[in-house]
């Protein structure tokens, strides 16, 4: 397939190792006794529809791991799209990438494009209603430089194109984007110090600040987050992981999260303390709200697991499931509206990219 590329070729970058870190983080976090009240989190309420995780199978041809991958929905090709990842090499190492998938009618496809981004990880892709087409920002990758990537993509017509904004986000680390509907454009979240973040919007060819640093809501220092958009209350919802600080004193990582509406970011306090380092956000229209997972390590219990939680009209309800994933470390997730389920795919588990995918529905 062919490309059309604005040429400017980012400038030599360092990788940042986003799961050495987070290894390393993990080994140092302090035990908490499985049995602690919080982290019960008392007895949860009901889901709004009867949910749970199915493994789907696998099937030839399909990633090697997707973990720390960029991926959304694209509707004008009816596949859900993922971009970049660490794999496990089978050497004991993890592989930056700049593979092209495309996840649809069950099976995956890898984009042979003539031209794509450089390889990377932890970067934001996300649909761009208004303007018809996936758009890719930031991320870590060797020839991205130091601290992140900072270039700018457009998906389309199978296509790459990379886009010249006369204004970038300086990005310190973590950035995860989300397409409000209501507004009518991208609202991107980047960490542009540490523990510091900025919110901008893409306009169609720039981007703009639209909640400047220190009035955007805290973020963990060098700690993920994510983004979703909440389709039935039409505003936008950020998770960050905290790896210090957090408001109940108790647990040396938690999760607090916020929405997003007419240019005003509010902190949603429903979400009791989940001591995790890593989740996955996307709507789902079929629970009518936002559903966050998120990975409990082994050193915050007697053993790791994974908890599912539902924001519905403002309020978070964790979701009893009969079948739940293994904790799947950095593994994305989306909403694929052809099947009625949410994906959530790739992943770290056992110290490995594993290739699994579950359905949530």
């Amino acid at each position: 397939m062919g490309a059309v590329v604005r040429a400017r070729s980012p400038p030599s970058r360092a990788l940042r190792p986003a799961l050495l870190l987070a290894a390393v983080f993990l080994l140092s976090v302090p035990a908490v006794d499985a049995g602690h009240p919080l982290l019960s989190s008392a007895t949860p309420a009901a889901s709004t529809r009867t949910t749970t995780w199915s493994l789907v199978p696998r099937t030839p041809g399909e990633p090697p791991g997707l973990s720390v991958a960029a991926m959304a929905y694209d509707p004008s090709v009816h596949a859900i799209v993922a971009f970049g990842a660490y794999y496990y090499s089978g050497s004991g190492t993890y592989v930056a990438n700049n593979f092209t998938w495309a996840y649809a009618n069950g099976s995956w496809t890898r984009l042979a494009l003539a031209v794509e981004p450089p390889a990377r990880t932890s970067a934001s892709l996300t649909y761009d209603a208004a303007d018809g087409y996936l758009l890719l920002f930031g991320g870590m990758g060797p020839s991205c430089g130091a601290p992140a990537c900072t270039d700018t993509w457009e998906l389309a017509g199978g296509r790459w194109t990379e886009a010249h904004p006369s204004t970038v986000p300086r990005t310190y680390w973590w950035t995860s984007a989300a397409y409000d509907a209501k507004a009518g454009y991208i609202v991107l979240v980047a960490e542009t110090a540490a523990g510091i973040s900025t919110t901008w919007r893409w306009t169609g060819t720039t981007w703009a600040v639209l909640v400047p640093a220190k009035a955007s809501p805290p973020i963990g220092k060098y700690s993920p987050f994510a983004l979703a958009y909440d389709s039935s209350a039409g505003s936008v919802i950020l998770a960050s992981s905290f790896n210090q600080s957090c408001p109940w004193g108790v647990f040396s990582i938690c999760v607090r999260t916020w929405s997003f509406a007419n240019g005003t970011w509010t902190e949603i306090s429903s979400l009791p303390p989940i001591p995790t380092f890593d989740l996955a956000l996307a709507n789902d229209p079929g629970v009518q709200g936002v559903v966050l997972y998120a990975s409990v390590p082994i050193g915050l219990g007697s053993s790791s697991r994974s908890e599912t939680w539902i924001l519905h009209a403002g309020t978070w309800i964790r979701s009893s499931p009969t079948t739940s994933p293994p904790p799947l470390w950095s593994g994305p997730s989306a909403y694929d509206p052809t099947g009625g389920i949410l994906l959530l795919i790739g992943g770290v588990q056992s110290a490995r990219g594993t290739p699994e995918m579950w359905s949530f529905g």
